[in-house]
């Protein structure tokens, strides 16, 4: 079943953050919840055009640098509501900045903010802090990316935020990683509470992450994170000395294997359609010429659509099974680095490490 909605008739912003209200104070098993979580699917639909328009600006900005990869989504309506329900913040729904979201993967450091430039130039910025320099200012995590947060027009004027991220493959590589090992053992590991309040193999991990954090920054030239480590030899034998690492890798060796791509390939396309089933464990891809860039986004709206209707008669949300990413890349080796089930850049993530061991 396809859901539509009406974007003749769209939500404001503060009918917006009611609804983000309601969605903390409402059970799932309540009558009212279907009805509050369509309301939330209506707030998200509308991004879309935004978001489509800062993808082609972005993939415009691009096209001069030889490995960049592109990357369109809109966030998961499962993620929107574990965002605005978290415990111990006062998120609104209307004041999220990355329901709409595209990313930017480059070579080196003077690639993202040569991109930043041209955006600058391009695109209208929310007031305020429209720019988180997480390159140059890394949080206790370890992560590492420059945020952009964009006012984009939709087709009737009203503008919407847009999230745009922008960073290295190393940097990518670190995120990928961090967020297969959450999915490993059940934590986000990039959470506020859990780097305050992680401890035993859970603050190991941690370590281990903040330490590969600075090898990557000293092979970038950005700024590191552990002052109490001088050199790479001391970050190395620090690196060696995890209790949690063997097991680590072990798992992340595992995590990386068992996925089967259905890929058509076609070097004259650049465009390309990503659909993950975590269920059967495939990634199907999709591809377009850039002309056809129009058809692409129609069908990553309708597939997003189906993922997002009501939860089937086995009581599973498809949502939960399926991740959708729409991808502009020059070749099947870039490509592989927008995909969203984390395996192919698990493994380059684990061979980069393997330098170090």
């Amino acid at each position: 079943m396809t859901q539509t909605y009406d974007l003749s008739h769209p939500l404001s912003r503060t009918q917006a953050n009611k609804i983000g209200k309601l969605l903390k104070e409402v059970n799932q098993g309540d009558v009212a919840y279907s009805e509050i979580r369509e309301q939330v699917s209506q707030w998200r639909a509308q991004h879309t055009y935004s978001t489509e328009c800062c993808f082609k600006q972005l993939i415009d900005c691009s096209q001069s640098i030889h490995g960049a990869v592109a990357s369109y989504r809109l966030k998961r309506l499962v993620s929107i509501e574990k965002k605005i329900c978290r415990p111990h913040t006062n998120l609104r729904l209307g004041e999220l900045d990355d329901i709409g979201g595209c990313r930017l993967i480059v070579p080196k450091v003077e690639d993202v903010f040569n991109i930043a430039h041209k955006l600058k130039e391009r695109l209208t910025f929310k007031n305020g802090k429209s720019i988180k320099d997480y390159i140059h200012k890394p949080p206790q995590s370890g992560y590492r990316s420059l945020h952009l947060l964009a006012r984009m027009p939709d087709s009737t004027g009203k503008s919407y935020r847009v999230e745009i991220q922008l960073r290295t493959q190393l940097e990518h590589l670190w995120s990928t990683a961090i967020e297969a090992v959450g999915e490993i053992y059940g934590t986000e590991y990039k959470s506020p509470e859990t780097l305050i309040n992680a401890a035993g193999k859970d603050q190991e991990r941690l370590r281990f992450f903040l330490i590969i954090s600075d090898l990557f920054a000293l092979e970038e030239g950005t700024p590191r994170c552990l002052a109490e480590y001088a050199t790479y030899d001391d970050l190395i034998f620090a690196l060696r000395n995890i209790n949690c690492l063997n097991r680590l890798i072990d798992d992340l060796e595992a995590a990386s294997e068992g996925v089967w791509d259905i890929f058509e390939s076609d070097s004259q396309k650049e465009l390309h359609l990503l659909e993950f089933n975590r269920d059967q464990q495939t990634l199907e891809i999709r591809s377009y010429t850039m002309k056809d860039v129009g058809v692409a986004l129609d069908e990553y709206k309708q597939m997003e659509n189906q993922i997002i209707s009501p939860k089937s008669t086995a009581g599973i949300s498809p949502e939960s099974q399926l991740n959708t990413v729409l991808a502009f890349a020059h070749s099947n080796e870039e490509l592989q680095l927008a995909y969203p089930n984390y395996s192919a850049n698990v493994r380059k993530f684990l061979d980069k490490i393997k330098t170090y061991l």
